[in-house]
């Protein structure tokens, strides 16, 4: 199976050396096409990522719409840190980046990954779940020197 097309629905949490916050997350993934929406608790706001290769839009709670050519970019823009969107499409299914050398791979006893260290990431899968017959991470750490994620999937649909 070569999962182009997927959803998940889940939490996210990033702590920076700054600030920290969490949020719901929606994501829509079709092909090179990608929707990602965080929801933040209590004040409901609203940040959608969306685009493919050369063009992505982030449109931010105070309706702010900024668009160019990688999400990587914009985030640095807006929020003053990198967050590698384009390997994480691949991360978040259990995968390694194919643009970036491995540098570290562990694969547990039902060889799914279960860490990787990968372009200045290290990525730790803590939970996978059976979904249509695929093991799914449920959920993964990600930090570099400068930035912690922790993504936590509550449901995946698979097309």
């Amino acid at each position: 199976m070569r999962l182009e097309n997927w959803d998940l629905k889940g939490r996210i949490g990033v702590r920076t050396q700054n600030e920290s916050g969490s949020g719901s997350l929606l994501w829509t993934q079709r092909r090179d096409m990608f929707d990602i929406r965080v929801i933040a608790p209590l004040s409901g706001r609203v940040y959608e990522l969306s685009g493919g290769a050369g063009n992505v839009t982030l449109r931010t709670p105070d309706r702010n719409t900024l668009q160019a050519e990688d999400a990587e970019t914009l985030l640095r823009q807006t929020e003053g840190w990198y967050f590698p969107v384009s390997e994480l499409v691949y991360w978040i299914r259990g995968l390694p980046a194919p643009a970036l050398q491995v540098d570290s791979l562990l694969l547990d006893k039902e060889n799914r990954v279960s860490a990787l260290n990968q372009g200045g990431w290290s990525i730790h899968y803590k939970r996978y779940m059976g979904v249509e017959g695929t093991s799914m991470p449920g959920r993964l750490d990600l930090e570099n020197e400068h930035v912690r994620v922790r993504l936590s999937v509550r449901e995946w649909n698979l097309d």
